[in-house]
């Protein structure tokens, strides 16, 4: 089967705007919240790739891929904990550091890793995703399904305080849907329907915030800024749909595609190893006053960290290998 590299690409602009949403957030800038869209564009390509995927064994798929997600997270949670015992001892936290063991937390200056606990639970969602999506067309049982779906998660997200927020799984779950249902829904033209409702509460919020400034407190603002979380749902299914449609424009550019190989072998690393020379306690914006040295030194500093990190992980696959033949 042929790489379907639109995916790459999204996945690629998603990385971009993650690293730039930590540079504009360490900087106080408000374009931050909307660049953050990259971590649900994550997780509705996840939810996308996996809706016509067949596993036959869910615990060798569930052992494969969380080697391939905890592992390197792990590691890389062990090495950060033994620089900071060496370098910043009256930070280390044994209360935070068994917290980010059980996904239920994260260490000081890596506060981006809280996606790990979601990529999981959205992986141990799919079993129960491919049961209640076993239609082979749209109903309005289906639609309801989804939609019993989304208000389950919202709700969860409400009653736990936002420990998980719900809408960002249904990123996940919209994903799946979509690709599953995607030459169905355009025959019903759901989704030009859906890019017009997106776009009327996109603009909503958008002038809400910026034009009219309105300001909520109590339980208008849980309900506003679930609202927003609403919105920003939309905006990634909007940008991801876009974005395919961009590449279109480079289809079959060789270069682009090399690019794209590379990023798709590393975006995992990069992510987990960027943040804390952003936003954490080694952030070059901390010590250089040139903004331009600084960001250069970032994306050095987090590509060869994540290079490193790929090397270890890698190596402790084969380890893995070599006891379990199937992984």
């Amino acid at each position: 089967m042929n790489k379907d590299y639109s995916i790459s690409f999204v996945r690629c602009i998603s990385m971009i705007f993650i690293i730039l949403c930590h540079v504009f957030q360490y900087f106080d800038k408000e374009i931050a919240w909307w660049l953050n869209v990259g971590v649900q564009l994550f997780l509705f390509i996840s939810g996308w790739l996996y809706s016509n995927k067949k596993i036959d064994n869910y615990k060798k798929f569930y052992l494969k891929e969380f080697i391939k997600i905890l592992l390197p997270y792990y590691l890389y949670i062990l090495i950060i904990t033994i620089l900071y015992y060496i370098f910043a001892p009256t930070i280390i936290n044994l209360n935070d550091f068994f917290k980010s063991l059980l996904l239920c937390g994260t260490l000081k200056g890596l506060s981006h890793l809280w996606f790990i606990r979601y990529i999981v639970l959205c992986y141990l969602l799919l079993p129960f995703l491919y049961i209640i999506f076993n239609e082979q067309k749209v109903a309005s049982k289906t639609i309801f399904k989804l939609f019993m779906l989304f208000f389950c998660f919202e709700l969860l997200g409400l009653l736990s305080n936002n420990f998980i927020n719900g809408t960002w799984i249904n990123c996940f779950i919209l994903g799946f849907f979509i690709n599953k249902y995607k030459s169905l829904l355009k025959k019903r033209l759901l989704p030009s329907t859906m890019t017009i409702l997106s776009l009327i509460l996109i603009i909503a919020e958008l002038l809400i915030k910026y034009y009219f400034r309105l300001k909520f407190q109590g339980i208008f603002l849980m309900f506003f800024n679930k609202y927003c979380n609403i919105c920003h749902l939309l905006l990634c299914v909007l940008l991801f749909f876009t974005l395919k449609k961009v590449y279109s424009i480079f289809y079959k550019n060789k270069v682009l595609e090399n690019s794209l190989d590379f990023t798709d072998k590393y975006s995992y690393y990069i992510y987990l190893t960027h943040h804390i020379f952003i936003l954490g306690k080694i952030s070059f914006f901390n010590y250089i006053d040139n903004v331009y040295i600084a960001f250069c030194l970032v994306i050095i500093a987090t590509f060869v960290s994540a290079y490193l990190l790929f090397l270890l992980s890698d190596l402790f696959k084969k380890l893995f290998n070599s006891n379990f033949k199937y992984l």
